[in-house]
């Protein structure tokens, strides 16, 4: 979740920001959509509970997949003179 939270792909991948809303949607909406405060703020009882919530885990699964997938393909544009993941 937190490599999430500080990764922009979540303002444009529904079921991201899905992902941060279902964890606190009152909390969410408070934070003005910020994924790390609401990672800060968060009780931790509902951590606790989201922990035990297969249904979340899978969701979260599924983020966490297409962010690595995401992360991990080839850029979409080249610049010369710069290194990759520059």
């Amino acid at each position: 979740m937190r490599k999430l939270s500080r990764n922009l792909y979540w303002t444009w991948n529904t079921d991201a920001a899905a992902l941060f809303e279902r964890i606190d949607r009152d909390l969410w909406r408070e934070t003005d959509h910020n994924p790390v405060r609401l990672l800060q703020l968060v009780r931790p009882e509902r951590l606790h509970e989201l922990a035990e919530d297969e249904g979340f885990l899978e969701h979260q699964r599924r983020v966490a997949a297409a962010l690595e997938a995401y992360l991990g393909r080839p850029p979409l544009l080249e610049v010369e003179g710069l290194e990759p993941g520059m």
